[in-house]
């Protein structure tokens, strides 16, 4: 059974932003009755409580005791001077100029005078998910919610009864799309504590190949709560290359689940990176349901001072000759708590299944704590699988040899914690984003180390 927070002014809250948003319009049919279904297993569940297993490295508490509204201003970003200044961090990763393939949306609402989409030729949508819906819906009816996220994960069941608006992105059969494309999601609490419900959806038809970088970042300015979902469906053999970037604000608390289905001898290139927020969790389920079929995913994340940060992955080898790697690594200084949890099924019929998995985690205080918990669950014997994890701290060794040519024990720390987080961040394949998260990870090394 699973524990729950009980009704608070915060729950209370999430379930009237979420009626309002049932209440605005007309909306197509099966989407209003996602939206109810969603809302009603919500409601019915609340929040997920320290004692439920899979939640206890998270404290949704702080969900609870705030009463959350929705964006009470609806001013554009380029109005808004603190959410202007936190999105111009990240608004150059894709590109060196303004990219003409960029949605921005500002607490779940896009913003048009910075959002630019051109260009894209034949056989590629990357628009609005607003603008589907003043129809029938039908370019995301096929897609929208059918991963079940919804039905088994309480704030993918928030998401779906809450979401107003997001980016779709759809790329036909045989199509090969060279420039990344660029998603902005800004969480603006300026105007008084926010909740928004970021949702992106990428449909990758047989042998299409794209890419796309989704950012999340916000202001020091006050209460964000941000709970986004992503949905990948890739068609036979397409390839997909997927950054995601959250660099919320201080006081902002992240939620993100990423859920894809992929056909036969497609191919998921999944990179996650966690820098901000106080509290950040993020999932990523992969269900490999196409015989041949295959995914890489990196992931790192850094904290410091009290921030508590979670990854949870699920990949699921549903048929056979599927293959997964996965290498996740976390820093951690001062207080902070991090936590990682790896889970790879293997079915019984899924023969031939070539399964990796590792886990590293750097300890840079004697008050900050990570849990591992990698897991394999075999039900075949035609397999090749293997996992680990370890949690240490510097090298004393490599300390010594630093300082003995010369360097200071401050640069010498900087520059092995840096050549740690780096080898996650030079696997990105988008070369301007590669360069970025060198840059910042350098940033987030402390006084004299940057």
């Amino acid at each position: 059974m699973t524990s729950v927070v009980a009704a608070s002014e915060g729950v209370d809250s999430l379930v009237a932003a979420a009626r309002a948003v049932a209440g605005r319009g007309s909306v197509p049919g099966w989407l209003e009755q996602l939206r109810k279904e969603s809302l009603a297993s919500f409601a019915d569940r609340g929040l997920p409580a320290s004692r439920d297993e899979a939640w206890r490295f998270t404290d949704t508490a702080p969900i609870a005791r705030q009463a959350w509204g929705a964006d009470p201003s609806a001013a554009p970003l380029h109005a808004r001077p603190a959410a202007l200044e936190a999105f111009l961090g990240l608004s150059r990763v894709v590109s060196a100029s303004r990219t003409s393939r960029q949605l921005v949306f500002v607490n779940g609402r896009l913003d048009p005078e910075l959002s630019t989409v051109d260009g894209l030729g034949a056989g590629v949508r990357f628009e609005p998910m607003a603008r589907l819906l003043k129809g029938e819906g039908e370019g995301l009816r096929p897609h929208l919610g059918l991963t079940g996220g919804h039905q088994k994960h309480p704030f993918a069941a928030l998401n779906a009864s809450s979401f107003a608006d997001g980016a779709a992105l759809h790329v036909d059969a045989g199509v090969v799309v060279q420039e990344p494309f660029h998603v902005v999601h800004v969480a603006d609490a300026s105007s008084g504590p926010v909740a928004s419900h970021p949702r992106l959806l990428v449909v990758l038809g047989e042998n299409a190949q794209a890419s796309i970088v989704e950012s999340f970042v916000g202001g020091d300015d006050g209460p964000a709560f941000v709970n986004s979902v992503a949905e990948v469906y890739l068609g036979p053999h397409a390839t997909l290359d997927q950054t995601t970037l959250q660099e919320g604000g201080a006081a902002t608390l992240h939620l993100g689940a990423l859920f894809a289905h992929q056909d036969r001898g497609s191919q998921l290139f999944a990179h996650l990176f966690s820098f901000g927020a106080r509290v950040a969790r993020s999932e990523l389920s992969v269900a490999l349901h196409g015989e041949g079929s295959g995914v890489t995913l990196d992931g790192l994340f850094l904290a410091k001072g009290g921030q508590q940060v979670e990854l949870r992955t699920l990949i699921d080898h549903a048929k056979a000759h599927c293959g997964s790697q996965e290498y996740v690594k976390g820093v951690l200084d001062g207080t902070a708590r991090g936590a990682f949890e790896g889970r790879i099924v293997v079915r019984p019929h899924a023969i031939k299944s070539d399964a990796h998995q590792k886990n590293r985690n750097l300890v840079l205080s004697r008050e900050a704590l990570v849990d591992t918990k990698p897991q394999l669950e075999i039900y075949n014997d035609d397999v090749k699988c293997t996992h680990g994890s370890s949690t240490g701290r510097l090298d004393a060794d490599a300390l010594f040899y630093l300082r003995s040519r010369g360097l200071s024990e401050p640069a010498a720390r900087a520059l092995l914690t840096s050549a740690f987080a780096a080898e996650i961040a030079e696997r990105v394949k988008v070369e301007t984003v590669r360069e970025y998260l060198q840059h910042r990870i350098l940033r987030w090394l402390p006084g004299e180390a940057a």
